[in-house]
């Protein structure tokens, strides 16, 4: 009797850890869900802001093609209408103004230090090529002449 009553109060044990693990999953599928809900939310936030950003680049662009200052976007009237020597005036204006800005850019970038890139040596950060790396202001004639000898005998290294 002792012994059914043992498996009896196991079981009911069993029961309730499976029922408590049960609880803790379903919690945390829901904040899941929830978390998943938000991050969806967001996208789709971000989404609408992007497309609106790009709306306003678009105009932007139209608006400086259109010859006028950047800035909103107006409606076009009679008025705004250019003749034909006005527009190829503003599309050469604006090929020169883009030839100085990549001018300009390409300059700025050969100004800049030349850095190491994933650890190959530039012009700057180069040493001698010295097998050993000893620089030969460092080492008298004779010391030059025995290291010359064991690289040649060595096969070059």
């Amino acid at each position: 009797m002792a012994f059914k009553e043992a498996l009896y109060k196991q079981r009911e044990l069993a029961l309730k850890h499976k029922s408590e693990a049960d609880n803790l999953k379903t919690t945390r599928d829901a904040a899941v869900k929830a978390k998943n809900a938000r991050l969806a939310q967001k996208r789709a936030q971000r989404a609408v802001a992007q497309e609106q950003a790009q709306a306003r680049r678009h105009a932007k662009i139209a608006n400086e093609h259109r010859g006028g200052a950047p800035g909103p976007v107006k409606q076009a009237t009679v008025e705004d209408d250019l003749s034909w020597d006005q527009l190829e005036d503003q599309a050469e204006a604006q090929a020169e103004n883009k030839a100085s800005y990549i001018e300009a850019q390409a300059t700025a970038k050969a100004e800049q230090k030349p850095k190491a890139k994933h650890g190959k040596p530039t012009a700057r950060t180069a040493r001698a090529m010295w097998d050993d790396g000893v620089d030969e202001r460092l080492v008298g004639d004779a010391g030059l002449k025995s290291r010359w000898n064991k690289s040649l005998l060595s096969g070059g290294r």
